[in-house]
């Protein structure tokens, strides 16, 4: 598709327009660098967040990992139903958070 445009102008006109364009090209350049920037803030807080939860697995991972190792080394009845109310502690703590990251996950778009 082709698209012929003809302009015709008045003398004096072309500054005057020549003026406007380059104030639109300015605003327009002015919201590109606050998307951008709102962009970029936006990147900066998902990969915060993506530290934290990943600090959060990885501490309630070794939490786990610990216990069992600490349940290995124990004969004692009552210790060891202490260390499994503890590690039944950790896994609700852990089943806690997977729930609330899921629900407050979007779902993916379809197509």
């Amino acid at each position: 598709m082709r698209l012929k445009m003809w302009t015709f102008l008045r003398p004096g006109q072309t500054q005057r327009l020549l003026g406007q364009i380059f104030a639109l090209l300015a605003r327009m350049e002015q919201r590109l660098m606050a998307l951008q920037d709102s962009i970029q803030a936006l990147t900066d807080k998902v990969t915060a967040e993506t530290t934290v939860n990943q600090s959060a697995i990885t501490l309630l991972q070794g939490l786990s990992k610990q216990i069992a190792d600490l349940k290995a080394n124990v004969t004692d009845p009552e210790v060891i139903a202490q260390i499994d109310a503890l590690a039944a502690s950790v896994d609700s703590n852990t089943q806690a958070l997977a729930t609330a990251v899921t629900a407050n996950t979007p779902a993916s778009p379809t197509a």
